[in-house]
């Protein structure tokens, strides 16, 4: 995926006070990529549900949402429809990220 990450980063930081701080929550991968470095030096919280094998990822993403009153990302995922299950609410941010297959 690619998006700018800069302005994404600039969007989340505007955001009003009662949706600070901001959490990152990213896929294994990327934090294997080393994506969530450029998280953390903005100073944003970063966490990460494990690998989607462990057979621990469902509780460790539930447990990762359930700590937050909002949810948001670039795009529509599995995860938006997790947290409004859960009754948290779920909005779009930045611009739509390029898929590159």
């Amino acid at each position: 995926m690619e998006f700018d990450i800069n302005n994404f980063c600039r969007q989340l930081d505007d955001l009003p006070k009662d949706f600070q701080p901001v959490t990152i929550c990213l896929h294994f991968i990327d934090l294997n990529k080393g994506r969530d470095k450029e998280y953390l030096k903005r100073g944003f919280n970063v966490v990460s549900a494990g690998s989607m094998h462990n057979l621990e990822f469902v509780n460790n993403f539930y447990n990762i949402i359930k700590k937050h009153k909002y949810s948001c990302s670039n795009e529509v995922g599995s995860y938006s429809f997790y947290c409004v299950e859960m009754g948290i609410p779920f909005f779009l941010i930045g611009d739509t990220p390029k898929v590159i297959n």
